[in-house]
């Protein structure tokens, strides 16, 4: 059962809540280039940390490959929806926090607020298959406590800060080499 279907009747109920503001302000056009912006950016950090596949994006929102291109191409117009990016969140374990601008991040309280507290797991994962990756790119091993302490060094100083791919390499390297 594709992710998206899953969280349908959660979206649903949460949907009948939001106000007209959030989707006059998710779709506002500066909001729109903003989220693309860093759709872009997020999905390139988590498709080579957790070896994720255009094609399973576009299964989790049960779109067409061509489709899923028009999302992420920044500077193609098509926006995306709440339910895209709820489901994007789902499939990539992204913080939704990370997609939207902060100036409409708090019309969306009903997925930011079990993240406000504490350390967001899903980004501690993926800081474990970045340091992970990082080693095996260079045929090295890593012992798992070594590969924990470095994962949440890394967790702690690039989580709610919208980290690239680059950012996540170069903080390793600031780690290991601190």
């Amino acid at each position: 059962m594709p992710l998206v279907t899953r969280e349908s009747e959660i979206h649903t109920l949460e949907s009948q809540q939001h106000t007209d503001d959030q989707t006059a302000n998710l779709y506002d056009k500066e909001t729109v280039k903003i989220i693309k912006e860093n759709v872009s950016i997020v999905w390139e950090r988590v498709k080579n940390s957790k070896n994720l596949k255009q094609s399973g994006l576009a299964n989790a929102l049960e779109l067409t490959q061509s489709a899923i291109s028009k999302l992420l191409n920044v500077p193609d117009k098509h926006p995306w929806t709440e339910r895209y990016l709820v489901a994007f969140c789902i499939y990539t374990g992204a913080n939704i926090s990370e997609l939207i601008p902060e100036n409409v991040l708090p019309l969306f309280t009903s997925y930011t607020e079990e993240n406000e507290k504490g350390v967001d797991e899903n980004f501690l994962a993926e800081c474990i298959e970045s340091v992970a990756n990082f080693y095996k790119k260079r045929g090295k091993v890593i012992k798992a406590k070594r590969l924990s302490e470095i994962a949440g060094e890394l967790c702690e100083k690039l989580q709610k800060t919208r980290p690239t791919n680059e950012d996540m390499e170069s903080a390793i390297i600031n780690i290991l080499m601190g």
